[in-house]
Formats: C-alpha cells, structure tokens, sequence
C-alpha cells in the first residue's frame, strides 16, 4: 500500500493523502493525524472525493482529537467493540470473585454482541463519538429488527431475528441496561469523561401490557399430552436414523421432565436450570382433609430473588423419581452435588459442556408449540418457555390459593404478582362471587 499526493497541514499535524493499492489509486482521500505524545491515527477514510470537502472533514477530526489531547485524554480512536471487549474482561473477571451474577454477565455478553455491535458498526463512529442521538437511533433500530433469535442460533438456519415478532420495551431497556455497562466501565477506566457519556433514557412500558401469554387448561393438557405420549417418537428422520439417537432420546426427555416441572414447581427457568438433587427434599405432611401423611416434596433454589423454598405439587415427586431413573440409565451421576438437569457424561454435547447447566430449552419448546398450534395466543402473542411458570400461577389463583402462598412460592412479590402474572378473569371466580345467593335485603 502506497501513499500519494500527500500535504501537510497545521503545523504538519494532519497528513491528507491518496492510497495505491495493487497499482490501482483508491478514489477517496485519507488523513492520518500526528500529535505530539499521543498515538498517531492512520489511514482514516474521508469517505470524500473531493480534496477541499476531505480537507474539511479531516480537519473537524483533528479538533475534536486536539480537544482530548489538551484534557490530557488519549486520542486513540477506539470502537464500541473494542471498548466492550475490554468491559468483558473487566467484568468477566468480576464474576470468578463472585461480584457479578453470571447470568447477568451472559447476558451482558449476549446482547452488545448480537444487537448492539452489528448498529455501531453500520454508523461506523468511534466509541468517544457516540452520544444521544445515536443511542435514540439504536432504539428505532431495535425495534425494527424485533426480537432476537434464542437458542442454538449459531448451529442451525434460524435467523438472527424475528422482525414480525415485535420486541417490547421492557426487552430494550434491558438490553439498554447492557449498554450502560459498557459506558460504566468506560468511564471507570478513565476512557472518558462523565460529560462525554450519552444520555441513556429507559422506555416507558406497562409489565401487564407486555408480560408472556398464558396457556389455558385445554392448551395445557393438549401439551402434556404430546410430550407425555408422542415427543419422544416423533424424532425428526435425521436424529432417529443415526448412531446418536439415544442421546436425542435423552435430550427429548430431558425436555419433558423440564416442561412439566416447571408448571409442577412455579420454578423460574434459571432456577429448574441449576437444581442439584441435594437440594430436594422429600417430606410426609398431615393432609388435613384425611388426616393420613402424604409425601411432598420441596425444593431448595437460588433465583434473582435469592435463595427460598419452592413447595412442588403432588405429581412431581414421581417426575423427579422417574427422570432420575433416566439420568442413572445414561450414565448421568445424581448425587447430591450434582445438578438435576445436565449434559451427562456420556455425551460430547458441546465443547466442555459435560456436567454444565443445560442451555436454553425455548427454541425446542417452541416448535412443540407451532407442531401443536398454540405458538401464539388468541391475540396474536407469542408463547414461550416462560409462558409455563404464568400458566401454574394463574392456575392457582384459579384454585383459590391464598395470593401470600403463591407469592412465596413463585419469589414475586403480591403487587408484582397481580400485575405480571395474573392472567385470571373474574368469570373464574363464578362460584366465589356468587357463594351468597341473596333474594332478600333485610334493611334493618
């Protein structure tokens, strides 16, 4: 690469020029600017064809360096990217001494990589030149390209996103929290100014307007029924005709046995997720109905919202004796420190994933779903994984369980509770409502 019709200009501090590449003169001008004590920068693009408009550009580049300069900051142009790689370092190191939720620091990880870096990169500004604006317009960005892709993205055809799935404003400023981590740890490694950092405003969002859809009783029981009866059988030819199928046969009961006790538990994903069999316990309570002691089983989890116990309906306990048998028949340890659902030993799913927290399980539950019909509810929303733990709540506000009971079972607090998951309705409390069947008033 060569350098042609180069000038000079204040006080030989910006170099404009043109580059021959291969014996070919590219068409725009470049500009390379050299202050003293500070690292140069190189072979910028005016994106100018024009010598006096490059000039100018070139020209505004160099003030705006010349200003960090005189701050005593470092003038090297750094990208979002590049910024965000160090952040990772940063807080990955944050998580090994147990400072930061890892799922926290994943999502972190999940979210500047896959939808904010692909944005940065298209407005092509260094990270010190992005402000409030751009911030606005990564938000109008956002919300075209709907919602992301969850899942095995990277091992099948499934596109990055669904624009035809809207992406709600509780999702962006979550994701919008992401970004501020970024700017956090910026401004800590003095890689900026306070006074440089945009202004980051969250969305107003109802949670009731945007929370998941529910699956009514009918749904429910038309799920349990096709991963009860039919899930395992129905094996796509290129799982069921291979050397592997007994390991997709395990993943597909995994599926199962995850789905239902899901609704058995209340269980928030993550939670279900990192269940280790030391942390279920079996225990005979007095039924006070019959007055005989009857086996219930609790489970000790550690969430968002701390560690609590979770009281488990009656059918899970043969759920959980029954996917143990699976595990031990695979080779899979169920001792007490071991986690309930896993990769097992005997398989190479993943690089290192023996023994780790399972992956997402939606993408899989998903297609059961659109296999059945009920992908999305009667108003168009799309169900998920996470519709089962709304669809066991409202069941049991449906069962008149008193709301201090669910609210510590589930970890929400009531308020929460009644406002993002409450899918009931008042005709479900037909016979509450009318349990005093009034034909006279005594005006006394």
């Amino acid at each position: 690469m060569e350098r042609v019709q180069l000038t000079k200009h204040f006080a030989d501090e910006v170099y404009l020029y043109r580059i021959k590449k291969n014996g070919d003169e590219l068409p725009f001008w470049y500009f390379a600017i050299r202050i003293p004590n500070q690292q140069p920068i190189r072979d910028k693009s005016t994106k100018q064809r024009d010598f006096a408009s490059a000039l100018t550009f070139a020209s505004t580049q160099y003030q705006k360096l010349k200003e960090r300069a005189m701050m005593g900051i470092s003038i090297a142009a750094t990208s979002y990217w590049q910024v965000f790689k160090q952040a990772q370092k940063y807080y990955g190191d944050r998580v090994d001494a147990g400072f930061l939720d890892p799922l926290r620091f994943h999502r972190f990880e999940a979210v500047n990589t896959r939808a904010v870096r692909p944005y940065f990169e298209e407005i092509d500004r260094d990270f010190a030149e992005i402000n409030s604006l751009d911030i606005e317009n990564w938000i109008v960005w956002r919300k075209a390209k709907g919602q992301r892709q969850r899942g095995w993205h990277n091992k099948s055809k499934l596109p990055e996103f669904h624009p035809d799935r809207p992406v709600s404003n509780g999702t962006i400023n979550i994701e919008l929290q992401m970004i501020r981590m970024v700017y956090e740890y910026a401004e800590k490694a003095e890689l900026m100014l306070p006074a440089q950092r945009p202004t980051i405003k969250s969305l107003k969002h109802s949670v009731k307007q945007n929370r998941r859809s529910e699956f009514t009783w009918s749904e429910w029981n038309k799920i349990t029924n096709y991963i009860t009866n039919h899930y395992l059988d129905d094996m796509p030819p290129h799982m069921a005709k291979t050397n592997l199928a007994p390991i997709y046969a395990f993943f597909r009961k995994n599926n199962q046995y995850f789905w239902q006790l899901l609704f058995m538990s209340m269980c928030r994903i993550g939670e279900l997720k990192t269940l280790k069999w030391g942390n279920i316990d079996d225990r005979k309570v007095k039924d006070p109905k019959t007055g005989e002691r009857v086996q219930r089983l609790i489970l000790s989890v550690d969430g968002k919202t701390g560690k609590r116990q979770v009281v488990c309906q009656p059918y899970a306990a043969k759920l959980f004796s029954d996917w143990k048998r699976t595990c031990e028949e695979f080779n899979s340890p169920t001792g007490t420190k071991d986690l309930v659902f896993k990769h097992p030993e005997s398989t190479n799913h993943g690089k290192d994933k023996k023994g780790e927290v399972i992956e997402t399980t939606n993408v899989a539950f998903k297609g059961v779903l659109d296999k059945l019909g009920i992908g999305t509810d009667a108003d168009g929303k799309q169900r998920t994984v996470y519709s089962i733990r709304h669809t066991a709540i409202s069941q049991a506000l449906r069962r008149n369980v008193s709301l201090n009971a669910i609210s510590k079972n589930a970890g929400v607090s009531i308020e929460t509770l009644t406002r993002a998951y409450d899918h009931t309705q008042s005709s479900d409390y037909i016979m509450e409502l009318t349990k005093h069947d009034y034909t006279s008033f005594d005006d006394r």
